[in-house]
């Protein structure tokens, strides 16, 4: 529902699982904010969780087909109902070269080894979620698009 509530819920096969895991939870961290869990108790019982996991999925998959007709003919990754997808550079690209030119054309960008363990492909995650609005998520894509459209001599640079 949403990162800040940070609970979870965990179904044993049985009491002995049970008191055992219970155990391991005590002995790894501290008692979760009781507010909290009455929280996320209550938005399952009643509901809101499933509507707002609806609500999150519905806007999510608008937001992927924005990406779609924005990035089309560019190659990347994503799940139809994905916060983010994982865009593949063109080769003239190179991670920093693109986000030295993005920055300049308005947009920040976080290249792939932000998000890998070992060596990462030349790549980028697009958060479709941080945008304020469909529209502003068009324009940003439309940038990104545009940039990536053209190889990094074409564009000018501050040195």
């Amino acid at each position: 529902m949403t990162p800040a509530l940070r609970t979870a819920y965990v179904c044993t096969p049985g009491m002995a699982e049970t008191l055992r895991l219970a155990a391991e939870i005590r002995a790894m961290s501290l008692m979760m904010p009781p507010l909290m869990a009455a929280l996320a108790s209550r938005s399952i019982l009643d509901g809101t969780l499933e509507a707002v996991t609806g609500a999150i999925r519905q806007e999510s998959a608008v937001r992927q087909a924005i990406a779609s007709r924005a990035l089309q003919g560019l190659e990347f990754q994503a799940h139809p109902e994905g916060h983010h997808l994982w865009l593949t550079l063109p080769e003239r690209w190179r991670r920093a070269d693109l986000n030295l030119y993005a920055r300049q054309s308005g947009l920040a960008l976080v290249p792939s080894e932000a998000f890998a363990v070992g060596s990462s492909p030349e790549a980028i995650r697009v958060s479709l979620g941080a945008a304020q609005s469909q529209a502003v998520l068009e324009r940003g894509l439309g940038v990104l698009a545009a940039v990536l459209s053209h190889g990094p001599s074409a564009l000018s640079s501050i040195v």
